[in-house]
């Protein structure tokens, strides 16, 4: 890591941040692992969990379970395991205990032949309720003369005659348990059809029996219409009528190495290879193996991209990997992708190579999103988060609604030039009388905690108050506090760290796993200041759904909690606290992310705060709760009809003097 440092220093930030990806990420090996090996791999794992992680007591009382009992079993466990496949799953099983989006494994194949293996049926796709909706078929399976009998638009309901959230329930999230049901199914629905032997149980079956709900010919009428107009112009076609026949097809399972398996899609992409648009949200071509990404998803695999597929800041990712300053952790409250998936939709060069798609957020805005016919832009092409106004109507009363797309907390700008942005877009929201705002808030994986507090503040003109954090009193955030406390900019700042780093040391004395709670705005002093253009209180509905996670969890409760927003949608994943990668296991070459801190709600109560609960596994509850699953179809059209309903139903507010 010095080494890194040094070249960083010298060569730049990127040349710093390949260097670190390619030193940091061996492959797993090729030869057999030996029972000691094994043994050593594992208390690797537990000695890191024993360090580092934060929720360590309060995940064993809540679901159930004593720690070191765990060790032992999952020590006995590994030494029964026959062939390396065996023991990754093993170990994966164990991080899954602890039911925690933050906390998870990953392996990697090296780009190698003979390391991992895939078991595909030949789509892809994306939830929908608790039925799978097809939206790409391989192109190896698609090639003309094909009779290939599953279509993009087809509905999957069962696998092998069982619903597929019980396969998800039974099965799959004991390989990686995220702490929520709903986000759970959303997580792993794609997962279902498409296997990799380094992270999930490869079938037993040689072929998969699937109820296929087929559209209809007013469906497939429907589909050709919202493909060709509807998306311009923002109409909805409806789903009545669109079903066609509900029938059963037996369909292989296809069992390749990686390697193979990369290289034949690579070559049936050449030469009508379209334009590459990343799905928010969508599993498919967000994955470590996926063609998006021109390095084989390996920047994903390691959660350098975002949930939707983007790629996140290099900078602040490479800051993580080789420090921990405060700004790296202030950065780390982020959900890393780990969907494995594929997809055929991308764009090559003139060698036939994967080139990264690049959209800005308007674009994806425009694509992910129903949006309506006439509207009114009032943020600029390049915007960090898009907003339009438009009008709406209920009865006699018109009103004008802003609609932002806030789709991360980790946008590629810097912090202050985004902050003057989301200033400037309340102000114009103002300027043309509008004072009711929808943030649209569903898919965003989190990002920046510093970020996030600015943009609540941001938002009134009175001071927000912010959540508190907890610590894991390790010997890394006792360094990162007391070097903060002999570096930071000011007397002041110096001062407030050594005041945390000196509770730090004393709580870690007394044995106390966790720190006291402390106010996070001490992580950020004096920058959060009351936004005094903010003339008039917004009237604000914030959308948010189960793949809402970490900053994003954690902007919504503040909202919630300072009574400056209502929520709407589904409950958030209840990502509560940082993301820290350690590298790697001796000998499997696991790396493990770990939550090493855990946000407290502070709800503001009879004008008095209160500390109410962790936001980890409970993440937030909407105040009017809606399936939003269902309504990924319609680009979420539905819900942010209800959200307008909301604030129509809601008496205009008052501008203050």
């Amino acid at each position: 890591m010095i080494f890194a440092n040094d070249l960083m220093k010298s060569r730049g930030l990127i040349l710093g941040l390949f260097l670190t990806l390619f030193i940091a990420c061996d492959p797993v090996p090729s030869k057999i692992l030996t029972p000691a090996q094994k043994e050593a791999d594992m208390k690797w794992v537990y000695s890191i969990f024993e360090e580092n992680y934060a929720p360590l007591e309060y995940k064993a009382k809540r679901y159930g379970f004593n720690f070191e009992e765990l060790k032992t079993k999952y020590l006995d466990l590994a030494a029964a395991t026959a062939t390396n496949d065996e023991f990754y799953l093993l170990m994966r099983r164990f991080v899954a205990e602890f039911k925690d989006a933050h906390t998870s494994a990953s392996l990697n194949d090296g780009g190698f032949p003979n390391r991992s293996k895939i078991a595909y049926l030949g789509f892809s796709g994306k939830r929908k309720g608790n039925s799978f909706l097809v939206t790409e078929v391989l192109p190896t399976l698609k090639k003309k003369g094909s009779h290939f009998p599953i279509n993009e638009g087809d509905e999957i309901t069962e696998l092998d005659g069982k619903p597929l959230i019980q396969w998800i329930e039974e099965g799959v999230v004991s390989l990686e348990h995220l702490g929520q049901p709903d986000s759970n199914l959303t997580f792993h629905m794609n997962r279902l059809f498409t296997r990799v032997s380094l992270a999930q149980t490869l079938p037993t079956e040689t072929s998969a029996i699937l109820t296929v709900k087929k559209l209809g010919m007013v469906g497939l009428l429907k589909k050709r219409l919202r493909d060709e107009i509807g998306d311009e112009l923002g109409i909805d076609f409806g789903t009545d009528g669109e079903e066609g026949d509900v029938s059963r097809l037996t369909v292989p399972w296809i069992v390749k190495d990686m390697y193979d398996f990369k290289k034949e899609q690579k070559e049936a992409t050449r030469g009508n290879a379209s334009v590459s648009e990343v799905e928010e949200g969508d599993p498919s071509g967000t994955g470590y193996f996926s063609f998006k990404d021109p390095v084989d998803g390996a920047l994903s695999f390691l959660g350098f991209r975002n949930f939707d597929g983007s790629f996140q800041n290099p900078a602040s990712f490479t800051r993580q990997i080789l420090d921990r300053s405060r700004l790296a952790f202030l950065e780390s409250f982020y959900i890393p992708n780990q969907i494995e998936s594929w997809t055929s939709d991308v764009t090559l060069d003139a060698q036939g190579l994967p080139v990264a798609a690049v959209q800005t957020p308007l674009d994806k805005f425009k694509k992910l999103r129903s949006i309506p016919e006439e509207v009114r832009w009032v943020t600029s092409e390049n915007a960090t988060f898009p907003t339009y106004i438009a009008h709406e109507v209920k009865g006699n009363q018109v009103r004008l609604v802003a609609t932002m797309y806030l789709d991360t907390f980790a946008p590629k700008a810097k912090t202050a030039a985004v902050l003057e942005e989301f200033k400037d877009t309340l102000d114009h929201i103002a300027f043309y009388g509008a004072t009711d705002l929808i943030i649209d808030l569903v898919n965003n994986g989190g990002g920046s905690l510093g970020l996030g507090m600015k943009l609540a503040q941001a938002l009134s003109s009175e001071k927000v108050e912010m959540p508190a954090i907890q610590f894991r009193n390790s010997q890394s955030w006792i360094n990162q506090f007391e070097s903060q406390s002999l570096e930071a900019p000011s007397d002041a700042e110096r001062e407030l760290a050594r005041r945390v780093f000196t509770q730090l040391v004393e709580e870690d004395k007394k044995g106390m796993r966790l720190s006291s709670p402390v106010n996070a705005d001490i992580l950020i002093p004096f920058e959060l200041q009351p936004n005094e253009n903010v003339r008039s209180k917004l009237n604000i509905v914030l959308m948010v759904n189960e793949m809402c996670a970490s900053m994003c969890d954690i902007f919504a409760a503040i909202l919630q909690d300072n009574q400056m927003a209502r929520v709407i949608g589904s409950r958030t994943m209840g990502a509560g606290g940082n993301v820290v990668t350690h590298y790697e296991s001796p000998n499997s070459h696991l790396e493990l992310r770990q939550t090493e801190s855990l946000i407290v709600r502070r709800a503001v109560k009879n004008g008095k705060v209160e500390l109410a609960q962790y936001i980890e596994n409970n993440g937030v509850e909407p105040d009017v709760s809606l399936p939003v699953s269902e309504m990924v179809e319609g680009k979420y059209r539905r819900l942010r009809d209800k959200a307008v309903e909301l604030l129509l139903n809601n008496k205009k507010v008052k501008r203050r003097k």
